[in-house]
């Protein structure tokens, strides 16, 4: 038996109706106990890029808000009991609810009708659950993960417009894209930076003939090194095939917005501000989209040859 990459399966969801809510406060709830998402699902820049995505809608994000938009992220490696080397697979799974407290009324045998106030979720996504190899690189893993974030905030978003008539004074978003049909990601050259060379000092010996006694210099070599910097831009295959040439001229100019060189410097710490400005430009240039695409930026040094220095 061999397992696909990734496997998934969509699960059934609430239709609640979001009519008459315009503030939301926002919950991340990730559950990782047994796998480090750390180095590519930030928590943080996870929050700031939901929020963006909410604002953008006009919603307004309020930490006290009445209603929770809650996203639960899962993971966890599972043993299955397969003759193969790969039954060892990662689990996920990806909610999204707008939780908030409703009345309801329980009725005990022989008692009256009893109101009381829940915690209850009045409409939920319909999720997204599916198992990938154990030796899933921790990127694609993250590519995932963030594809489906951001797919299903957006699908909660054009929920809301439905119900609340907002297409009058913004543009609807088309109708959600099949999270089964394929995410794909486009790799982006952005340029190259010119970093600081490398230098080493080797010793030589000089072997003399006899009875000459052997002596040894010491030589300095130096080489060129060189960041080439790239944006992987990951999402659904409609949406990355269809848009390539604006997402890379976006994804150009966002770069020289953001410095070549503070991307060569730390990637990680140069996504966010990178991201707000791709997008800007993606939303500048074409239609809103059902889905808002995950960004990641890499530098890659590139070593040159060694040469001696006289």
């Amino acid at each position: 038996m061999r397992i696909p990459a990734p496997n998934l399966a969509v699960f059934p969801g609430i239709e609640g109706n979001l009519e008459g809510i315009d503030e939301v406060r926002l919950e991340i709830q990730i559950d990782s106990p047994k796998v480090a998402l750390d180095a590519v699902f930030n928590i943080e820049e996870l929050r700031r890029r939901i929020e963006a995505t909410l604002k953008r809608s006009t919603l307004i994000v309020n930490p006290v808000a009445a209603q929770a938009l809650v996203v639960g992220v899962y993971v966890e490696p599972r043993d299955f009991p397969l003759s193969t080397v790969q039954n060892q697979v990662i689990v996920f799974f990806v909610s999204t609810a707008l939780r908030e407290v409703g009345k309801l009324t329980r009725t005990q045998l022989g008692q009256s009708p009893k109101p009381t106030e829940k915690i209850v979720d009045s409409w939920r996504h319909k999720g997204l659950r599916g198992f990938t190899p154990l030796k899933t690189p921790a990127k694609k893993l993250g590519s995932i993960l963030f594809a489906e974030v951001d797919l299903q905030v957006d699908e909660f978003i054009a929920a809301w417009r439905r119900d609340s008539m907002v297409a009058d004074f913004m543009p609807p978003s088309p109708s959600p894209l099949d999270p089964l049909a394929g995410l794909r990601c486009l790799r982006i050259p952005l340029g190259s930076v010119e970093l600081a060379s490398e230098e080493k000092t080797e010793t030589i010996t000089i072997v003399n003939p006899p009875p000459g006694v052997n002596s040894t210099i010491e030589v300095k070599f130096k080489r060129p090194v060189t960041a080439e910097l790239y944006a992987e831009v990951c999402g659904p295959s409609a949406i990355i095939d269809g848009m390539q040439p604006l997402m890379t001229s976006s994804a150009q100019g966002a770069a020289a917005e953001v410095k070549l060189t503070t991307i060569a410097a730390d990637p990680v710490t140069a996504a966010p501000a990178f991201r707000t400005e791709f997008l800007s430009r993606i939303t500048k240039a074409a239609a809103p989209s059902a889905v808002t695409p995950s960004v990641f930026l890499e530098a890659n040094r590139v070593m040159g040859e060694w040469k001696w220095l006289q």
